[in-house]
């Protein structure tokens, strides 16, 4: 398994930052991919395991606070 980092000059912030300076985090496409990365390596790390919740097989609702890209809801949905 390889990884390749690359760093881009161009940073995108949130549109709002203005109104919204607590939000640090940029939102560019370098981010999103970084955030994958990091979800990626998360299953890998778990054995592929979403959660580590007693719950999760039976779970009817989930609350998704921040979880990234939104990768990690639609993997719990499926």
């Amino acid at each position: 398994m390889s990884f390749t980092i690359w760093l881009e000059l161009t940073v995108q912030f949130h549109p709002d930052k203005a109104l919204h300076p607590e939000y640090f985090i940029p939102n560019d496409q370098a981010e999103l991919e970084r955030l994958d990365l990091q979800h990626t390596l998360f299953l890998l790390t778990l054995d592929d395991d979403l959660c580590l919740c007693p719950k999760k097989a039976g779970a009817k609702r989930v609350l998704d606070v921040g979880t990234g890209t939104g990768v990690w809801a639609i993997d719990f949905g499926m």
